[in-house]
């Protein structure tokens, strides 16, 4: 899990402020009585640690203190470290006192432990490692609230520029993401020729035009559809290295395949290799059965250099479910409606758990999951409804967040309904990190 600081982490929930550790150094006594260890992880640009003892000997003195949203950050590992360990060490003066007053035995554990938190404090600095992105630069096409930023931001890219049509959306964008970057409003107007340098050009360009939910109106719509050929316009004007876009799987399938095609084709008329391929956000850390095709276009001149086009991550097996990202005690959004429960619980293979409907009617949007199964799409008007605490309820514009894979620190828009529009909207920021972690080397 990726840390992310948040100075405004609210106290009446804790727990939403504890943050897992990356990594972990830890000192055991030859007794095995006396333990201590310092958890440490990585915010997007700097680090936190924090440190826990335990003496289980004399006066058995322990202290733990968790890893949060309200640790110190510091620029690198190397400092973080050897902070928490100058703090193990300060608070194991405090609680000990003076070594002669010890018993003889604690005096040998305490002294080892000081010893190994001091090797840790003198420990030569090891180079930071250079984020797969570092130095390069994007432009962000139908931003919506970021998720291609955040994905991109975390593996070192700096965004220049953005384009986002919904005020709302608009935002919130600049709310989580500052305001240091263009931000244009109508794709249509932007002039190619005023964006700054860049070397990536992002995009979830419409998708209502090509969703089976929609009308299939394809590149026909002039205000959904046909905005792909936007993104034509800019990238044959400027010859960004890379491309990433993204669109609903029924891009792939829109007129038996004629949509996505052609796609393909204009992009390698403006000299691009093309990759397509569909992605599942839940191999990629999330527990979203959320499907999504991404069109990976690479520069002629960068793809021959490589020799081979680029190769889409495979993800891992889905490792987490709905409740492990389940705020506590929520009662907003629960439906009023009892639930049916199926004859029989049904596991598809996607991992999702159908346990009923509301009030019997034989609609999706009234299916009911269990939170222990993987979770259904969102959308822009949907974020499923779970069997939680005995009740069936909708997710929360916090536990949408945590869907797409948005850290504790992002602000979603303060009104529930816009909020759970908004992340139905965006990108999983997983699945774009790891497609960006490779892109390195085609830039």
């Amino acid at each position: 899990m990726t840390a992310i600081i948040n100075r405004n982490a609210e106290l009446a929930n804790p727990c939403s402020t504890i943050v897992d550790a990356d990594g972990l150094e830890n000192f055991i006594s030859p007794s095995g009585k006396t333990t201590a260890d310092i958890r440490y992880a990585r915010t997007r640009n700097e680090w936190i640690a924090e440190y826990a003892f335990r003496i289980g000997m004399g006066k058995f003195q322990g202290s733990k203190v968790p890893l949060s949203t309200f640790s110190m950050p510091y620029r690198t590992k190397h400092e973080v470290i050897a902070d928490a360990a100058d703090r193990l060490l300060t608070d194991i003066y405090a609680q000990c006192g003076r070594m002669a007053n010890l018993p003889a035995a604690q005096q040998g554990e305490v002294r080892k432990l000081i010893e190994w938190a001091n090797d840790l404090i003198n420990r030569p600095d090891d180079p930071e490692p250079t984020l797969p992105l570092e130095g390069t630069k994007f432009v962000d096409l139908f931003a919506g609230i970021g998720g291609f930023h955040e994905a991109l931001k975390q593996q070192g890219a700096k965004c220049v520029a953005a384009v986002e049509l919904d005020p709302a959306a608009r935002q919130v964008y600049l709310d989580n993401h500052g305001h240091d970057l263009l931000m244009y409003e109508d794709i249509t107007k932007v002039d190619p020729e005023d964006l700054p340098e860049f070397d990536i050009l992002t995009g979830g360009f419409p998708c209502q035009s090509f969703s089976v939910a929609g009308k299939r109106l394809g590149y026909d719509d002039p205000e959904k559809g046909a905005l792909f050929f936007q993104i034509l316009r800019i990238a044959e004007a400027r010859r960004p290295s890379l491309l990433i876009l993204e669109n609903v799987q029924g891009f792939a399938t829109h007129d038996n395949g004629n949509t996505a095609d052609r796609a393909l084709e204009e992009l390698t008329r403006i000299g691009y290799a093309v990759s397509m391929q569909l992605l599942t956000a839940s191999k990629f850390g999330v527990p979203q059965m959320r499907k999504r095709i991404f069109i990976i276009a690479t520069r002629l001149d960068r793809y021959h250099e490589m020799r081979y086009p680029h190769v889409f991550p495979a993800g891992e097996k889905p490792s987490k479910v709905v409740s492990d990202i389940l705020e506590p005690n929520i009662t907003e959004g629960r439906s009023k409606l009892p639930v049916v429960p199926k004859q029989s619980h049904n596991i598809d293979p996607s991992g999702i758990i159908h346990i009923g409907q509301l009030n019997g009617m034989r609609f999706q949007t009234y299916r009911v999951m269990d939170p222990d199964g993987q979770g259904v799409t969102l959308t822009t008007g949907e974020t499923g409804q779970y069997l939680i605490d005995g009740q069936a309820r909708s997710l929360t514009p916090r536990e949408c967040a945590r869907m797409q894979g948005f850290p504790e620190s992002f602000k979603p828009h303060p009104v529930t309904t816009q909020a759970r529009k908004q992340f139905g909207n965006a990108v999983a920021v997983p699945v774009v990190a790891a497609l960006s972690t490779v892109a390195k080397h085609f830039i």
